[in-house]
């Protein structure tokens, strides 16, 4: 293989590598704080919110990397002669990876949104309340976990480029 090869196979790697560690990250948020969380249910707005800022100024940046990693592959090997299917399969896990973006903006915006608000309005705190607070936490959870399963996929997609 020629030298550009061998380049490319190290962006491969970092892109594949990077689009699960943005799934790892994302789901142990679903699967290990949420829950975690959920067992102060008087303090879940305001440590709800420090987690998605945290995870809000990360995540799309390191998806956006990866998934730039990913597309290059496609480019670069869409113009050696490799057989379609692998420069097709490393865009598929481009678009799995950066999807968490617009999975963001579609599916989590409005329960993201009341979830904020309930930071804001820290001084309530009712049972019934607390109560919708949790639910929506319990809600958010659930499509958090589907948008890491989006990078998940992206980075299967790209391990299976890399085989083949």
């Amino acid at each position: 293989m020629s030298a550009p090869i061998s380049g490319v196979r190290i962006v491969q790697a970092l892109g594949i590598a990077g689009s699960a560690f943005v799934s790892g990250s994302i789901l142990s948020i679903s699967f290990i704080t949420t829950p975690a969380l959920l067992d102060y249910p008087s303090q879940l707005a305001s440590q709800w919110s420090d987690v998605y800022t945290r995870g809000s100024r990360i995540m799309p940046p390191l998806a956006l990397l990866s998934s730039s990693m990913l597309a290059y592959s496609s480019y670069a090997l869409s113009n050696h002669g490799v057989d379609a299917t692998k420069p097709k399969l490393y865009a598929l896990a481009a678009l799995l990876t950066i999807g968490i973006v617009p999975y963001t903006f579609g599916v989590m915006w409005n329960t993201n949104n009341k979830l904020k608000a309930r930071n804001d309005e820290i001084g309530v705190m009712d049972k019934a309340y607390v109560q919708e607070t949790a639910e929506l936490a319990k809600k958010w959870n659930w499509l958090n976990a589907g948008r890491g399963a989006l990078p998940l996929m992206g980075s299967l997609v790209g391990i299976v480029a890399l085989v083949l």
